[in-house]
C-alpha cells in the first residue's frame, strides 16, 4: 500500500476539524461515541497518532473564556506553541507546523464557543407552564393556531399552511385560499402553534431552519431565536432541517427529552399520550438527553433512539430513517408495527375518533404501506383486507373488531 504524503495527512487533518462528532467526542466521550472512533481507527490505523496528538493538544489548551478577544486569541496561540514543541520531533506527522497550529486553533475556537454554550447558564423556560394554560382550549380548535407573543392570535383552517419568519422575525403564513404578513413586535417573544388532528404545516425559523409538523403537535419557540443559542419545545411530532451554526446551538426541549443539535435533519416523535418517544437521525449528529440527568446518547445517521416512558429504559438500533420521515408526504411504511400505534396515527391524521380493544390490537402487527392521501374509508377497506379486522364507520368514530 502506498505510503501517505504531507498533502494527504493535511486533507484529512482539515477533514477531522470540519467534523462535529470529533469535537463531540474530545468534550464529551460516551460508550457509543467511543466505539464509532475506535472502529474508524480500525479501518484507518493511521488516524489514531493523529487523533491522539489533536486531543493532547486540546487537553492541555482547553477554552472555557466567555469571549475571544484578540488578547485572548494571542494568548491561545502560545499556549499551543508551548504545548505543540514538545511533539515536533516526536511525532511522525509529516504535517507543516504552521498548519498544525492554524487547525488547532480552528478546533479550539469551536470548543471554546461549545463551552460557552454549555456554561452560560441563564434563567430556563417553562414551557409547560405556557402550555398548560392553553392546551384545552386550543384542542377544542380544528383550525390551525398560531399565537404570537401574548395575545396576537392567527387561526388557518385549510389544511396545508407554510408558516416562515424573515430573518428579523417577521412571519409570513400561506394557505390555499390565505396569505397574512406580520411585522414582529418584540425581538424576545415566544410564539405558540398548534397543529391539530387532521392536519400538517411547515415552519421556517429565522435561522433559516426547517421544520414539518405532524397532526396534533404543539411547537413554543421565538420570533428570532437568541445571541447564542436557538432552543424550541416540542410536544408532538416534527421532521428539522437544521440550518448549521457552530456558535449556536440548536436545542429541541421535550417534556421528558433534550436533543442537541449539531447541524442535522432527524426526526422527533414525543406525543405525551405515546408510551414510548422516539429520534430518528438522517444525516449530521444529535444528541440526546433525559431531562434532568447527564448522561447522552450520541445518534449516528440511520439511527433510532428510542425512550421508554415506563420503565426509563433508552435503547438504540438501525433503521430504514425513510420509515419514518414519509409521513411527510402522506405516506405511512410499516415493519412489524402494531395495529394500536397505526391506530393512533391514524386517528391524528383523519381527525376521527376509533374505537377498539387496545389490549387485542397490541397483540396483532403490520407490514406494508398505507398511502394517507387516500380517503379514510379506503384506507380502512385495505387494512381489513391484510389485517384480520372488521369496521364500522359511524358518524362520529369508527367501531373496529377483531374478526373471529
Amino acid at each position: 500500500m502506498a505510503s501517505k504524503t504531507p498533502s494527504d495527512i493535511e486533507n484529512k487533518i482539515k477533514k477531522l476539524l470540519e467534523d462535529e462528532l470529533l469535537i463531540h467526542w474530545i468534550l464529551s466521550p460516551t460508550a457509543e461515541s467511543d466505539k464509532y472512533w475506535n472502529d474508524k481507527i480500525h479501518e484507518e490505523p493511521e488516524l489514531e497518532a493523529i487523533l491522539e496528538e489533536i486531543k493532547i493538544l486540546v487537553n492541555r489548551t482547553k477554552v472555557r473564556e466567555k469571549e475571544f478577544s484578540a488578547q485572548h486569541q494571542n494568548n491561545l496561540w502560545r499556549k499551543i506553541e508551548q504545548a505543540t514543541e514538545p511533539q515536533k520531533k516526536s511525532k511522525k506527522l509529516f504535517l507543516p507546523v504552521l498548519l498544525r497550529y492554524a487547525a488547532v486553533v480552528c478546533l479550539l475556537l469551536g470548543i471554546g464557543f461549545y463551552w460557552q454554550m454549555k456554561e452560560q447558564k441563564g434563567e430556563e423556560t417553562d414551557y409547560q407552564s405556557i402550555l398548560s394554560k392553553v392546551m384545552d382550549e386550543e384542542e377544542l380548535s380544528e383550525k390551525i393556531l398560531i399565537v404570537l407573543g401574548e395575545n396576537d392570535k392567527i387561526e388557518v383552517e385549510e389544511k396545508d399552511v407554510e408558516v416562515a419568519h424573515d430573518t428579523e422575525g417577521n412571519i409570513s403564513i400561506r394557505s390555499e385560499n390565505e396569505k397574512i404578513e406580520k411585522k414582529q413586535t418584540a425581538e424576545t417573544q415566544l410564539n405558540r402553534l398548534y397543529v391539530p388532528y387532521g392536519k400538517k404545516m411547515t415552519l421556517t425559523f429565522n435561522d433559516g431552519t426547517k421544520a414539518w409538523i405532524n397532526s396534533g403537535t404543539r411547537v413554543v419557540y421565538p420570533s428570532v431565536f437568541a445571541e447564542n443559542s436557538r432552543e424550541i419545545f416540542v410536544d408532538g411530532e416534527i421532521y428539522l432541517e437544521v440550518t448549521p451554526d457552530k456558535k449556536k446551538p440548536f436545542l429541541v426541549k421535550t417534556d421528558q427529552l433534550e436533543i442537541n443539535v449539531l447541524g442535522t435533519s432527524f426526526n422527533i416523535s414525543a406525543y405525551k399520550n405515546d408510551m414510548a418517544y422516539s429520534v430518528v437521525l438522517v444525516s449530521g449528529a444529535v444528541d440526546v438527553k433525559k431531562v434532568g440527568e447527564k448522561q447522552h446518547t450520541l445518534i449516528q445517521p440511520d439511527q433510532k433512539y428510542t425512550y421508554e416512558k415506563t420503565t426509563g429504559d433508552t435503547y438504540l438500533q438501525q433503521v430504514d430513517v425513510h420509515d419514518y420521515i414519509c409521513w411527510k408526504e402522506g405516506i405511512l411504511r410499516l415493519k412489524k408495527e402494531q395495529l394500536s400505534n397505526i391506530f393512533k396515527r391514524l386517528e391524528r391524521y383523519y381527525n376521527i375518533p376509533l374505537a377498539y380493544n387496545s389490549q387485542i390490537a397490541d397483540q396483532i402487527t403490520i407490514s406494508g404501506k398505507l398511502d394517507l392521501k387516500e380517503s379514510i374509508q379506503e384506507t380502512f377497506r385495505i387494512l381489513s383486507t391484510t389485517t384480520p379486522i372488521e369496521y364500522k364507520i359511524n358518524e362520529n368514530e369508527i367501531e373496529i373488531n377483531v374478526k373471529p
